[in-house]
């Protein structure tokens, strides 16, 4: 005996949803009959994974077999008709009692023409009455023979003709009067009643028109109504799956035995058949993980700059995407199985530049015994003709557009041209050394001159041969790992520490107006995570993703610095070191960042405990102005060592830093000097004094009125200036360092 269930009829108990997936579970009531029975769920998303189905319950039952499998769907797919197509368009009679009252009007003004019309007849006809009477007095009176007629005859006749005629007079004056009364009023009336008449016309043709205009928007709403209708299908049908999954649960209901004792009655044996034969009811709950419906964190970062301090809005964006609708859920977010997308926007870094000697190619003669020293003069990562200046005055903080694949892109295309270049060097080295004997600062001693075109750059370079081109440079950092984008690059150097916050303040005031969101319930297992959302909801199958606030978190240590890598790209990256002075731990996640109110872009917040620090980087600040000169090289001459002759040179890169913003900024620059994998060929810090080692430090030479700042030296040859510009201020910061080498021998990475 088999009972089917349909999903679509079970109740949702739960929805755990995790950055990858979802645990799905349902409460399953059916009352089974004795012995062997077969519950058939039917409707799961046939991409539920078959492992994760677990069956429990309560009830007088064992469950002795769970069977899975995908079986074609039975229901009906989403319908597009139009169930409004059949539907007719009521009429609109808002103007009909207009028309009655008009119609009234022209009904009454038509009797009343009718009955000036008759009354108009009767005056003509009395009109025309008095002339034919005194006509036929007339004629009897020309008849009347004055000898034959007695005198009394013709008294009476003129007796009667004088009264006729002042009858007929009066008669006469009275239709007269009639006519004309009759014709005026005549006149008015069908004056006015072609005047209704135009109004009545007017009327029906202003209300045919807006009729078909009511007609033609009832059409549109219509067709509206059917478009939005096949819309939400065709929404429908993009999750519908021709096949769904079932699970037939295998239950043996628990028969009470009959008691074999002699003492028992009949009663008691009678009582428990019956309660042997009747339905029992049980309770099962269905558990499962399906793909494709997950949750990710999303942030809204909005940094004060005057105050310091940030406040952080942690959103949580979940989706079904399966071909179920869980309703009435209770949904919960765990971070268990957390992984995201990397950062858009890596910073700048800077690679470990590694030189060494290599023969020469060639007899040596006179001319090739002074090495080229291209390799101490640029690193193989750097381009020699390009030096990407700032951008000239983006609105606000312009956000780099180079992704990873462009990345990826450029350097391989930089690879292949600079082994064109090496191939190029060997071939025309003669040439380029007769031109280095003579050249006293300047220029490359390699085979090709600078040729670039001069490109804009954020000011002069003081006078000194311009190099630098407005093609875009690439980074020479590789890209990140996919796994661990968020977090900053392995070889990109933090920004320094900047003063502690003396006296924290809030970022806003309290606003009595603003809305407020529901809040969630955290949960901490361990290493795991929950935010139990307040109330139930009915999650259906949908692309548009969901969101809810996690929390609204005031950051309230915020330390703003910009960064400088004048070798890559001469610009001031503005970046924020934000403490997580909450309690909630921060996931991998994009951020949309604003400053000061005003949207500057999207970045991305790495994972970050209570308690630690991370960054983002906010694009190129226009008001910190860099001017980057063209490193240049300057030959020593040689020196004698015993009865070892080394060539010596003196190479000299300069950077100007300019601060145009009303407060003082704290700018970090990184340059770097080539570390030697050989011993004969020496490289030593000439300028700043005092670095001579790994770890050592010293003051950078500046007016107190313009600032202070410190260089050190790093690993891999890296130096590191820290300087604080006051407002309006500018420093020229200069790296000169010193390498030597034997006579003949030449420079390669």
């Amino acid at each position: 005996m088999s009972d089917q269930i349909l999903l679509a009829d079970l109740p949702t108990k739960s929805v755990t949803l995790t950055p990858l997936r979802a645990t799905v579970s349902r409460d399953i009531h059916a009352c089974i009959k004795p012995n062997q029975t077969d519950l058939t769920i039917i409707g799961l998303d046939p991409r539920v994974d078959t492992n994760s189905i677990r069956i429990q319950g309560s009830g007088p039952a064992t469950i002795t077999d769970i069977q899975t499998g995908v079986v074609p769907r039975t229901d009906e797919s989403p319908d597009l008709s139009d169930s409004d197509s059949s539907s007719s368009i009521s009429s609109d009679d808002s103007d009909s009692d207009n028309n009655e009252e008009e119609s009234e009007t022209s009904r009454k003004l038509d009797e009343d023409i009718v009955r000036l019309e008759a009354s108009l007849a009767r005056a003509r006809a009395l009109k025309r009455v008095g002339p034919s009477v005194m006509n036929m007095l007339d004629e009897y009176g020309k008849r009347l023979a004055p000898e034959t007629a007695a005198s009394e005859q013709v008294g009476r006749f003129l007796a009667l003709y004088e009264e006729q005629s002042l009858l007929q007079v009066e008669k006469h004056c009275e239709g007269e009067a009639a006519e004309g009364r009759a014709e005026r009023e005549l006149m008015r009336l069908r004056g006015k009643r072609e005047k209704i008449r135009k109004r009545m016309l007017k009327a029906r043709k202003s209300a045919a028109k807006e009729k078909k205009k009511r007609r033609a928007k009832k059409e549109s709403l219509r067709a509206q109504r059917a478009k939005q209708r096949a819309f939400e299908a065709q929404k429908k049908r993009a999750f519908w799956t021709s096949q769904v999954r079932k699970v037939v649960v295998s239950l043996d209901r628990h028969v009470v035995p009959l008691r074999s004792r002699a003492s028992s009655t009949t009663t008691t044996s009678t009582t428990a058949t019956d309660k042997a034969d009747k339905d029992m009811e049980i309770s099962l709950q269905l558990s499962y993980v399906v793909d494709l419906a997950k949750w990710s964190p999303r942030y809204e970062l909005s940094i004060d700059t005057p105050k310091s301090t940030a406040r952080l809005t942690y959103r949580a964006e979940f989706v079904n995407a399966t071909a179920e609708t869980w309703k009435d859920a209770h949904v919960t977010l765990s971070t268990s199985q957390a992984a995201f997308s990397r950062p858009d926007e890596p910073l700048p870094a800077l690679v470990p530049w590694q030189v060494k000697l290599q023969e020469a190619a060639g007899d040596a003669s006179n001319n090739q015994k002074h090495p080229s020293w291209d390799r101490m003069l640029r690193s193989s990562a750097e381009d020699p003709f390009v030096v990407k200046p700032g951008n000239p005055a983006p609105p606000l903080f312009s956000m780099a557009r180079h992704g990873q694949q462009q990345m990826l892109a450029s350097q391989s295309q930089q690879l292949s041209q600079r082994q064109a270049q090496q191939q190029a060097q060997q071939q025309a080295r003669q040439k380029a050394q007769q031109m280095a004997q003579q050249q006293v600062s300047g220029g490359l001693f390699s085979g090709a001159p600078q040729t670039a075109p001069t490109g804009p750059t954020g000011g002069s370079l003081f006078g000194m041969s311009s190099g630098a081109s407005g093609s875009p440079a690439p980074f020479a950092a590789p890209p990140p790992s996919t796994a661990g984008a968020a977090a900053p690059p392995a070889n990109t150097v933090p920004s320094p520490t900047a003063q502690s916050i003396t006296e924290p303040n809030t970022l806003d005031d309290d606003n009595p107006t603003t809305l407020d969101h529901q809040d969630s319930i955290k949960n901490d297992f361990g290493l795991t995570t929950t935010y139990d959302l307040p109330g139930r909801r009915t999650l259906a199958p949908s692309t548009i993703p969901r969101r809810h606030v996690l929390a609204d978190l005031e950051l309230k240590n915020v330390q703003l610095s910009h960064l400088v890598v004048p070798k890559h790209r001469a610009a001031a990256f503005l970046r924020a070191r934000i403490q997580n002075t909450s309690a909630v731990t921060l996931l991998r996640g994009p951020v949309g960042m604003a400053v000061d109110a005003t949207f500057i872009g999207t970045s991305s917040v790495p994972p970050t405990t209570p308690g630690e620090y991370f960054g983002v980087s906010m694009g190129i600040d226009p008001d910190v102005v860099v001017r980057y000169s063209p490193p240049k090289v300057k030959r020593l001459g040689a020196s004698s060592v015993f009865f070892a002759k080394d060539e010596m040179a003196l190479f000299t890169r300069v950077c100007v830093l300019k601060n145009a913003k009303p407060t003082a900024v704290e700018v970090t620059l990184l340059e770097q000097v080539p570390v030697s994998e050989d011993e004969r060929l020496k490289v030593r810090v000439v300028k700043p004094s005092g670095l001579e080692k790994e770890g050592d430090k010293t003051t950078v030479e500046m007016e107190s009125s313009s600032g202070s700042g410190g260089v050190s030296l790093g690993k891999n040859g890296e130096v590191r200036f820290v300087v604080t510009l006051r407002p309006g201020k500018e420093i020229k910061l200069v790296l000169e360092y010193e390498a030597s080498a034997p006579s003949g021998s030449e420079v390669g990475s």
